[in-house]
């Protein structure tokens, strides 16, 4: 989301590395707590669970809700680009990091916004065409009461989330 913050502050396509089947899962922060709560209740210890909502997400589908919440273009940079990048993801990395976060700490600025976790920053293992993808259905197995309050991603729970951050003052209000 910062990094959708700052193409629509330039007014610019935002576009990403691979294609958008590449997979990236997701799971609303409830449904983290709640998961917390029945594991150490209800749960055999030592137990290992994945979490993940039912969404299926991948950059597409993620890129399509940005595009929306934040009225920007969104694409991906194609196979030819992303696989010269890949040779150098430090440096592309880099060049990510030096043209987002100085315009998200930017736009925090104009929003009196001087402390945030948020950042658009980011590592290169993170750009590395892998799916960022688990099945997240064990824990609804297991004979226990958990079930995803939020089992897809949606704009409006992106809304939801993007409007907290902006209440805490967080996130500059600029949906």
């Amino acid at each position: 989301m910062s990094c959708a913050a700052v193409y629509q502050m330039r007014r610019k396509k935002m576009r990403l590395l691979w294609s958008d089947k590449l997979k990236c899962n997701c799971v609303h922060v409830r449904d983290v707590v709640t998961a917390i709560w029945v594991a150490i209740t209800e749960l055999e210890p030592g137990t290992e669970y994945n979490l993940s909502d039912k969404t299926d997400l991948d950059q597409g589908k993620l890129n399509k809700m940005l595009g929306s919440i934040f009225g920007i273009s969104t694409g991906f940079l194609g196979m030819v680009i992303s696989n010269l990048a890949k040779v150098n993801l430090s440096g592309f990395a880099n060049a990510a990091n030096d043209e987002h976060v100085p315009g998200f700490t930017r736009l925090c600025q104009e929003h009196q916004i001087l402390n945030t976790p948020i950042s658009p920053y980011i590592d290169k293992e993170l750009l590395y065409n892998n799916h960022l993808s688990v099945d997240g259905s064990r824990i609804e197995k297991d004979p226990n009461s958990f079930k995803y309050e939020h089992p897809v991603i949606s704009e409006d729970l992106l809304m939801e989330c993007l409007n907290g951050f902006i209440e805490q003052k967080l996130f500059p209000p600029v949906v």
